[in-house]
């Protein structure tokens, strides 16, 4: 999603969760969006040229991994 604006953006993500509720789906998105990531996902794959950590979004961003990954916590790549 790439240069879409936020009204789109919101839509997308509004996609994705009507899916994942009424179709029952399991969705696999690749994405640098942690607030929507730390709010919305099940399990976090944190990857850095291989599996770093993995795990509920509580613990992974709660990582020595994702802290050196991710120095500011997350939130400027929102």
């Amino acid at each position: 999603v790439s240069g879409v604006d936020n009204e789109g953006l919101r839509r997308f993500y509004e996609m994705l969760e009507q899916l994942r509720r009424t179709d029952d789906m399991v969705i696999l998105l690749v994405s640098h969006d942690l607030p929507y990531v730390r709010q919305k996902a099940d399990r976090v794959v944190l990857l850095d040229k291989t599996v770093e950590v993995s795990g509920t979004p509580a613990y992974v961003f709660d990582t020595d991994a994702f802290r050196k990954t991710f120095p500011e916590g997350g939130e400027a790549h929102a």
